[in-house]
């Protein structure tokens, strides 16, 4: 996904899969000036989470965002270019607690905060903790 921002284009390809809502959330974080930030996060979830994908999805809970994270591993029968070349392993929401918050501000929030306490946080095992005994059912 590339984002513009002053003039130069920001790639965001990562393990995410590509949503239009990930995509809002990454131009607002370049509009805020928190690229950098994002772009780590990705980073320390791409080394911590090799084999899986993650969809990144808005929605509303009542007046309060949420965001929906979508945990996808491989097919082994699919070359792994596009979403539904993945299976989908679990799907894990979080709800904002304040009311009317501005949506792209929480999710670029939530993933941040998911690439900085890395794989000992309870939102990232919560999102990836049953990779590995669902990976080799699907394997078997």
């Amino acid at each position: 996904m590339n984002i513009q921002n002053n003039n130069s284009k920001i790639n965001f390809q990562a393990k995410f899969l590509h949503t239009e809502d990930l995509y809002d959330i990454v131009k607002y974080a370049s509009e805020k000036g928190k690229f950098d930030e994002i772009n780590k996060a990705r980073k320390i979830i791409e080394s911590a989470a090799p084999r899986t994908r993650v969809a990144v999805d808005l929605c509303y809970t009542g007046n309060k965002p949420t965001i929906i994270f979508s945990h996808y591993i491989p097919n082994p029968r699919r070359s792994g270019m596009f979403k539904d070349e993945f299976i989908l392993v679990k799907q894990t929401d979080f709800v904002s607690k304040k009311a009317n918050e501005n949506p792209l501000k929480f999710g670029l929030r939530q993933i941040i905060n998911l690439g900085k306490q890395g794989p000992n946080s309870p939102q990232f095992k919560e999102i990836f903790k049953k990779q590995e005994k669902d990976e080799v059912s699907i394997w078997i």
